[in-house]
């Protein structure tokens, strides 16, 4: 059941580490609210890889701030989560959310072309 609990913590550790102040009632929240808008602009400029990856940039930029800050929270949410895996369910709805953005990553993961600008996501979201 931890081991369990654990892989589930990493999962959405590995995506949720993609995104706050953007108003979400949690870190995980505002994780998937940043994750949200960043895989628009990459499905926007899909199929203008370099676009795309001028576009994150620009976004990685303008909440800079943000995002480190956000950082630090989900590393709190991380460890609250270690200390006590029943609270993985109170954030069950967000990490929801997470998963569904998963999937359209995954489709943008089939252009070879857009890789980079999608790991560049993921590098700032860990």
């Amino acid at each position: 059941m931890r081991a369990m609990m654990t892989l589930k913590l990493a999962a959405l550790m590995a995506f949720a580490t993609l995104f706050m102040a953007c108003g979400g009632s949690s870190p995980i929240a505002a994780v998937t609210e940043h994750a949200g808008k960043l895989v628009e602009l990459v499905e926007s400029n899909k199929e203008d890889p370099k676009k795309a990856e001028e576009v994150v940039d620009k976004y990685l930029e303008d909440n800079k701030d943000a995002l480190a800050k956000l950082k630090t929270e989900m590393k709190k949410v991380e460890e609250e989560m270690k200390a006590d895996p029943s609270k993985l369910a109170d954030y069950a709805e967000e990490a929801g959310e997470m998963m569904k953005l998963q999937g359209k990553i995954k489709a943008l993961r089939e252009n070879a072309a857009l890789k980079p600008v999608l790991a560049k996501i993921r590098g700032v979201l860990r």
